[in-house]
């Protein structure tokens, strides 16, 4: 009857403990599931050819997973930017300064399968290409 006794004390103490836990729970993130636009900042560039071009861009996310959005990763803005213009930098590298503004929907498309490739992880959805 003691080992009961004990048995129970024990069963409510962690019970109390739990609902302690619980209790100090707090939130840490905020997202809005609006859709954003966020500024990619002037950048410079190298066509193939070797000309300095100046890039600028504006990407459109929309947060889908806000856990993931939160753990996922440390800034998902900041990184969904430098992921952007690190991808615009490579693809006009590989243009010849003639066809940059011909191939812009090239240059679109790459960014955004390259943001694509990340959704899931960072619980974050591109909306249109960057512009």
């Amino acid at each position: 009857m003691a080992e009961i006794k004990a048995d129970i004390l024990a069963l409510e103490e962690s019970s109390l403990e739990l609902e302690k836990t619980v209790l100090e729970d707090k939130v840490s993130y905020i997202h809005s599931l609006k859709e954003e636009s966020i500024d990619v900042e002037p950048q410079e560039c190298f066509t193939q050819d070797n000309v300095r071009v100046e890039v600028d861009g504006v990407i459109y996310l929309k947060v889908t997973e806000p856990y993931k959005a939160s753990n996922g990763i440390t800034n998902y803005k900041q990184a969904a930017i430098q992921l952007a213009q690190t991808t615009t930098r490579s693809v006009i590298g590989t243009i010849d300064l003639d066809k940059t503004f011909e191939e812009r929907d090239l240059i679109n498309s790459k960014v955004l399968t390259t943001l694509s490739e990340v959704q899931e992880d960072w619980g974050k959805q591109q909306l249109p290409a960057m512009k």
